[in-house]
């Protein structure tokens, strides 16, 4: 059993150190993947996967720059780890098959979603990505887990849902101006 023990920690920290190199701290918003990174020992459930990123720090199919204006119409996804696609390769996410087909049609598909994510940090990383970058883009697409919904409904069933009101709203007023942010 010690051996055991031993063997999977080991294997865990290795992944942790790993991680550390590509999913990084951000100031801003909290979390983000690392801009230019290539690595095929990411793990997922004791499996490996490649994890690359572009210039913005946004899973892709290839280190590569991207311009902050296109000429191509462009598409921003962002969401958690189910958008991010953690454990899969970015053509088998669901942004990066979104990706291939609208590429055909002339149509960029970006993937900025990050494991961890919630619609404050959604918020946060697209204002700065506009406001700070300067990046254009002509829709976004925002995925919500379910999950998260979940969590929001345990504030409706917590004994100290006056205390978390305050909060909740605080909450709700934030994501009614991501809303709007994402119409202008």
């Amino acid at each position: 059993f010690a051996m055991g023990y031993s063997w999977g920690y080991r294997a865990q920290a290795k992944q942790e150190r790993l991680e550390k190199r590509y999913r990084i701290k951000s100031n801003i918003y909290g979390h983000d993947l690392a801009k230019n990174y290539y690595t095929q020992e990411a793990m997922w459930g004791g499996k490996p996967y490649t994890v690359c990123t572009n210039s913005l720090g946004f899973k892709d199919k290839a280190i590569r720059e991207i311009p902050l204006a296109s000429s191509r119409r462009r598409m921003v996804f962002i969401g958690d780890s189910f958008t991010e696609g953690v454990g899969i390769t970015y053509d088998k996410t669901f942004a990066g098959l979104v990706d291939k087909e609208l590429s055909k049609r002339g149509i960029e598909a970006l993937n900025a979603g990050v494991q961890g994510y919630s619609p404050i940090i959604y918020w946060r990383k697209i204002k700065y990505l506009i406001e700070n970058i300067g990046l254009k883009f002509d829709e976004l697409v925002v995925f919500l887990d379910i999950s998260f919904m979940s969590a929001m409904l345990s504030f409706f069933e917590s004994s100290n849902f006056d205390k978390l009101l305050p909060k909740y709203i605080l909450f709700l007023e934030t994501l009614f101006l991501f809303l709007i942010l994402m119409t202008v």
